[in-house]
């Protein structure tokens, strides 16, 4: 239904869009852009942010979750949006599932001395847009949704880390769900994303358990 859909809307030509309130669009390399959608072209949509500019995101850029909500707002329905479905031959029973690869555990690091603590939420926002070092105890590893990103919860602390797909798809598979209740730290450029301080990965080796 979702392919059909965003054909539909590659040959827009005429906008039929109501004022919609300002939203932030998830774009599929874990990115955002906060605005209102104003209106569509064939493949790209038109964001009004609120400084009054409008911005062209091409709708290939987007994440599942933002092409659905665009599907919505043009008003599809799921008759316009997929075929009727056909007869699908008989199908032989599915064979037992692969084993999945082991993953290698996260590497282990001395602790920066220079690190700053996830809790103190004031010293890191003072290096907001700077390389840093923050150290923390994980509390959870959240996968967000279908698109395979995920993102460090820290005790007592709403600091957290992201990590894109494309960054954990770079190098071997590593068990971040075992780095529940580890103290790690995490190099990275300071940043911030709806109004929460988080650090998003270029590596997975910019992530460590701290030993000792």
């Amino acid at each position: 239904m979702m392919k059909k859909a965003l054909l539909l809307l590659a040959v827009l030509t005429s906008l039929r869009l109501h004022a919609e309130e300002t939203t932030t669009w998830q774009l599929a390399d874990g990115r955002a852009v906060e605005g209102s959608l104003r209106g569509a072209l064939p493949g790209v949509i038109l964001i009004t942010g609120k400084d009054g500019k409008d911005e062209r995101v091409p709708v290939s850029k987007l994440s599942a979750e933002s092409k659905k909500r665009i599907v919505e707002l043009l008003g599809l329905s799921v008759s316009e949006a997929s075929p009727a479905p056909s007869a699908s031959p008989a199908l032989p029973p599915p064979s037992a599932p692969m084993a999945e690869a082991a993953k290698a555990p996260v590497a282990t690091a001395s602790r920066d001395p220079g690190a700053m603590d996830a809790t103190d939420l004031n010293l890191i926002a003072s290096r907001l847009g700077m390389k840093s070092v923050v150290i923390g105890v994980v509390k959870s590893v959240l996968t967000l949704g279908s698109t395979g990103h995920k993102k460090l919860l820290f005790e007592g602390s709403e600091f957290e880390v992201f990590l894109s797909k494309s960054v954990q798809e770079k190098e071997p598979a590593q068990d971040l769900e075992a780095l529940k209740g580890q103290t790690v730290q995490i190099t990275g450029t300071i940043s911030q994303y709806q109004e929460k301080l988080q650090i998003s990965l270029r590596s997975v080796s910019d992530l460590a358990v701290v030993s000792g």
